[in-house]
């Protein structure tokens, strides 16, 4: 299980970032995001909510990314806390896409996007309720 956490973090951070990089890149925007945008939420001059939740998702990831490769070095107490942001970082990805994705309104994508939302809210909501899963003995 752990190995395929740690393969989708190696998945999604790539995929993130090439995303931020083509925002950086595209020309056509009404107004272009600048370096500085993507670490100081909601300083974007058009859809200031969507964007702005998509960078406060991006800071979270990017301190849930490097604590985890610092874990060793962090309280246990510390880093498990600090790691919890991912479940904010994911809901606010997911209002980001719904608020400001261009692509949202394509049922394909929107089917895709909500339910993997609805797996996630389950999933999360079972390790809430019981916990994590012990291993078999």
């Amino acid at each position: 299980m752990r190995s395929t956490h740690e393969f989708t973090a190696v998945l999604w951070i790539p995929m993130g970032a090439f995303h931020v990089l083509l925002l950086l890149l595209d020309g056509s925007v009404r107004s272009p995001i600048r370096p500085l945008d993507l670490v100081i939420p909601f300083k974007v001059g058009y859809g200031t909510l969507a964007i702005g939740l998509g960078t406060v998702s991006l800071d979270l990831v990017a301190v849930v990314a490097v604590t985890g490769w610092l874990r060793k070095r962090i309280h246990p107490v510390a880093w498990r806390w600090i790691h919890r942001l991912s479940y904010l970082a994911v809901a606010l990805l997911f209002l980001h896409a719904l608020l400001g994705g261009s692509d949202f309104s394509a049922p394909q994508v929107s089917a895709i996007a909500w339910s993997a939302a609805a797996i996630l809210a389950i999933l999360s909501g079972a390790r809430i309720a019981w916990g994590r899963l012990r291993p078999d003995p």
